[in-house]
């Protein structure tokens, strides 16, 4: 027997090793990884799925907030829309000075009619809404409407320029 087969000698790592508890000479190199390490590696995957989740979240989250934030301002102020819009159309089209201030001009007015008839959309569904509520629902209606009109045209009463 040499120095590895001999329990409680000394092995290759110069480790005295322990006498095997059954007798059958079992060996580290052969031992399978434990419940431990196999709940870890759980563990970590668990972990990086749920990042992964949380993060897509938050990027939806922010996403909807800068769209919802880039209609209320198109709403608020159609030129600026416009302006934008303009923008892009003079770099993709390459478009001259002339033609840009003509294109200004045909997109104002029919953001301007957009929104005005969104505006009178919204009323008209009002309208409609108003006599199948109760008083006290039709009051909130008519105060949360007014509120959130404000909000999205500008204005104290949200009116259309």
């Amino acid at each position: 027997m040499n120095a590895i087969d001999r329990p409680g000698q000394p092995g290759r790592d110069g480790r005295a090793d322990a006498p095997a508890a059954s007798g059958a000479g079992d060996s580290r190199d052969d031992a399978k990884p434990s419940r431990c390490c196999m709940g870890r590696r759980a563990q970590i995957v668990a972990l990086g799925v749920g990042l992964f989740v949380i993060g897509a979240c938050l990027g939806s989250l922010v996403t909807a907030h800068a769209l919802h934030r880039g209609m209320r301002r198109a709403f608020k102020d159609p030129d600026t829309l416009a302006s934008r819009m303009l923008d892009h159309m003079r770099r993709d089209l390459d478009l001259t000075d002339e033609q840009a201030a003509q294109v200004l001009v045909v997109l104002k007015k029919h953001h301007r009619a957009i929104r005005d008839t969104v505006v009178g959309e919204i009323d008209s569904m009002h309208e409609e809404i108003l006599p199948l509520l109760n008083e006290e629902q039709a009051a909130r209606l008519k105060e949360t409407h007014a509120e959130r009109r404000g909000r999205l045209f500008g204005g104290p009463e949200g009116s259309v320029r």
